[in-house]
């Protein structure tokens, strides 16, 4: 069962809690700033906790695998976007999606163009390919919730079926063009283009404009 937990996951969390997630969040951002200027494949976890000012016990504590790096940003880069399209209710589809979107990036050091860098890694380490898709499982079904179950009515008929799950369908539909576009974006040399790219994407499969 989705329930809010892959939009707000530090529901019910101690104080203490909260603050080894917030060290896991700045760790991340200090390992991946290494990751970024030496590449995969170059670096270690003793560099990578260095970087991040722990030792290397603690770093294993934080990351079972020098991968799971990347889940606090991607964890963090969810719950703002989810956040934002929920508040963004009032939009247009397409400008909602790209408004989260960029609000997710957000997250990351350098705002747009550390995210094109964190994305670009991410999206082009084959060791990093389960991570992408765990936290894309995680953002589809935190959509799930949010996105109107009518929004592809324009399309070929609507989706409505009694063995169709609406929401569900929804939601992946949308998060699938939402991860192409982002695709789109890494791969390409403009950290600009990702508003519209997201834009693009969702209206193709929407039917509606930003």
């Amino acid at each position: 069962m989705v329930t809010g937990d892959d939009r707000e996951p530090d529901r019910g969390l101690s104080l203490n809690q909260r603050r080894i997630r917030a060290s896991r969040l700045e760790a991340a951002q200090s390992a991946l700033v290494l990751l970024e200027r030496d590449g995969w494949e170059a670096i270690g976890v003793a560099e990578l906790a260095a970087a991040a000012g722990l030792s290397t016990r603690t770093f294993h504590r934080y990351f079972p695998s020098k991968r799971d790096v990347f889940r606090p940003l991607l964890e963090a880069a969810r719950i703002a976007s989810c956040a934002q399209f929920e508040a963004a209710e009032g939009l247009p589809l397409p400008r909602r999606c790209g408004e989260a979107v960029i609000t997710g990036v957000d997250v990351f050091r350098g705002g747009l163009l550390g995210g094109h860098r964190a994305y670009r890694l991410l999206l082009t380490t084959t060791e990093l390919s389960p991570v992408w898709l765990d936290e894309a499982l995680h953002f589809e079904r935190a959509l799930v919730d949010l996105v109107p179950t009518d929004v592809f009515a324009r399309r070929q008929g609507s989706l409505k079926s009694e063995r169709v799950d609406e929401a569900r369908l929804a939601a992946a539909v949308l998060f699938a063009a939402m991860r192409v576009a982002m695709q789109t974006w890494a791969e390409g040399e403009d950290p600009r283009a990702l508003r519209s790219l997201i834009e693009r994407a969702v209206e193709r499969v929407a039917g509606t404009q930003a």
